[in-house]
C-alpha cells in the first residue's frame, strides 16, 4: 500500500490524512496543523515505514518538515531502507542541483552559440 493508504471503504485515519498531507508538501501546511491539532501522531508511519518528516523531506516541503520537528518528529526513525528523513532530504537536493546545472550548461552553450 501507497503512502496513507487505507483499506477500501473505510474513511482514513487522522494518522493516513496526516501523511498524505505531509507529502503534498508546503501548499498543504495548513491542513497539517489542524490535523497535529486533531491528536493525528507525528511520527505514524505507512507501510514503508516513512514518517510523516519522511514524505516531507522527500518533496522539498521545508515549511512542513519545520512543522513536524516542532512537533516533535522523531529525527532518528528510519524507513524500511534504512533512511532517515534527512537522507531523502539531501537526495532531493543533489536532484535539484543537479537539475540546475544542467538547465545552467544549456543556457551557457545557446549563449555562447548566438554570440560567436
Amino acid at each position: 500500500m501507497g503512502i496513507g493508504a487505507s483499506v477500501p471503504g473505510r474513511k482514513p485515519s487522522v494518522h493516513q490524512k496526516l501523511l498524505i498531507a505531509a507529502s503534498a508538501g508546503d501548499t498543504h501546511h495548513h491542513k497539517v496543523v489542524d490535523l497535529l491539532a486533531l491528536g493525528a501522531m507525528v511520527n505514524t508511519v505507512d507501510g514503508a515505514l516513512r514518517t510523516p518528516l519522511h514524505c516531507a523531506a522527500q518533496i522539498g516541503a521545508e515549511d512542513v518538515c519545520a512543522l513536524l520537528v516542532t512537533a516533535k518528529a522523531d529525527l532518528q526513525m528510519c524507513d524500511k531502507g534504512g533512511r532517515f528523513a534527512r537522507a531523502h532530504t539531501h537526495t532531493r537536493t543533489q536532484t535539484l542541483r543537479h537539475r540546475h546545472t544542467q538547465t545552467n550548461t544549456r543556457r551557457h552553450r545557446h549563449t555562447q552559440t548566438l554570440t560567436h
